[in-house]
C-alpha cells in the first residue's frame, strides 16, 4: 500500500518524509569522499607530457602480505642499477593524481632510475594498514627486481607511509631502504598539538589541511591506532631507520610536525638531512607549473641527496 491509500493519522509527517529521503541518498561519508577525490584526483597534468624519452608501464606487482598491488613506473632509456620507490600523498584518500605521476616521472629523468609509483588501497575503503602494507609489497618486489640500491620517497601520507615502511622493515627483519625521502610528511596523528597545524591549517578556507580531521578518521578510525609507529611513524624506535631526507615547507601547515619528526631523528642519532624552503606551501614541489624556480630547487636537493654515497 502507497503512503497515498494510508490513512491520513498513519500517513508519514514532514521529518519521516526527510528521515526517509535522507536514507535514500549516499552516507554523508562517502559523498564527501566523492568530493575530495574529485576537487584533488584530477587525472591529467602538463608535467605529464615532458621527458618524453621516460618509458610509462602500469604494472601489477604480486602479492608479499595481503594483495596484488598496482604500480606505475618510469624507466629512463639506460637506467642505472638503483630503484626508487615513490608513495603519493593524498591523504590516504585520494588515488594518484597526474600531479604525482608527473612529479614521479621527473624523478626518473633526474635521477636516471627507474620509479615505482604506488597505487595504493585508499581509505575509508581500506582503513590503515592496507595502504603501508602495499607500500611494503612493492618494496620487497624491487628488492627482488634489482642488486643495486632502493630508496623510498614519499609527500605528505606518501612520507607517512615511507618512514613506516622503514621502521616495518627494522622491525621485521627485513633490509630496510637504503634511504629515505619524507616529502611535507604527516608524522604524528595527534597533530592538534603542533602550532602550525592550528595556524595554517584546521580552519583555514584557503588550504586543503582543513579536511585533515576527516582524513585521519577515515584513514585511522580507531583513536588507539593514532601513537601506532606505523600510523605516526615519529613515535618509533628511530635509531635504526636509513639516512633520511625531511623536506619542510616553511608556510606548510606540517611545518611543525616535520621539524618534531626531523629532531626526534636527530635524538636518535640518526642521519638526517634537513632541508628547509621559505614562504613555501605543502607539497609545493609537485606544482611546478605554479612554483617554477621553487619547485626545482626542490628536486634538485632530493635528487642531490638520493645519488650522494
Amino acid at each position: 500500500m502507497s503512503d497515498d491509500n494510508l490513512p491520513v493519522w498513519l500517513q508519514p509527517g514532514p521529518a519521516e518524509k526527510y528521515y526517509q529521503r535522507h536514507l535514500e541518498q549516499k552516507p554523508l561519508r562517502d559523498a564527501w569522499v566523492d568530493m575530495i577525490r574529485a576537487r584533488w584526483g584530477t587525472p591529467k597534468n602538463p608535467g605529464l607530457s615532458l621527458f618524453p624519452e621516460i618509458l610509462r608501464e602500469d604494472k601489477i606487482v604480486p602479492k608479499t602480505i595481503d594483495v596484488d598491488v598496482p604500480i606505475t613506473q618510469f624507466t629512463p632509456k639506460h637506467p642505472s642499477r638503483d630503484i626508487l620507490i615513490y608513495i603519493h600523498g593524498g591523504g590516504w584518500v585520494i588515488p594518484a593524481s597526474g600531479k604525482h605521476l608527473a612529479f614521479a616521472k621527473r624523478l626518473a629523468h633526474m635521477s636516471n632510475m627507474a620509479v615505482m609509483s604506488v597505487d595504493y588501497r585508499l581509505s575509508p575503503e581500506h582503513p590503515f594498514p592496507a595502504a603501508l602494507y602495499d607500500c611494503i609489497t612493492v618494496y620487497m618486489h624491487a628488492r627482488q627486481e634489482t642488486t643495486g640500491r632502493v630508496f623510498v620517497s614519499g609527500d605528505s601520507a606518501g612520507g607517512n607511509m615511507a618512514a613506516a615502511l622503514a621502521l616495518y622493515c627494522v622491525d621485521n627483519g627485513i633490509q630496510p631502504p637504503d634511504k629515505i625521502l619524507c616529502l611535507s610528511t604527516f608524522s604524528d596523528h595527534y597533530f592538534e598539538r603542533y602550532p602550525s597545524m592550528l595556524a595554517l591549517g584546521i580552519g583555514s578556507p584557503y588550504v586543503e589541511m582543513s579536511v585533515i580531521a576527516f582524513i585521519r578518521a577515515f584513514y585511522v578510525p580507531n583513536v588507539k591506532d593514532w601513537a601506532n609507529p606505523y600510523a605516526s611513524p615519529i613515535y618509533g624506535e628511530l635509531s635504526m631507520m636509513p639516512p633520511t631526507c625531511v623536506l619542510v615547507g616553511m608556510d606548510d601547515p606540517l611545518r611543525d610536525d616535520n621539524l618534531a619528526f626531523a629532531g626526534k631523528l636527530k635524538d636518535a642519532n640518526n642521519s638526517v638531512n634537513i632541508l628547509t624552503y621559505e614562504k613555501m606551501p605543502h607539497s609545493f614541489f609537485t606544482y611546478p607549473d605554479v612554483l617554477p624556480h621553487p619547485s626545482e630547487k626542490a628536486c634538485q636537493d632530493i635528487i642531490k641527496f638520493i645519488i650522494s654515497e
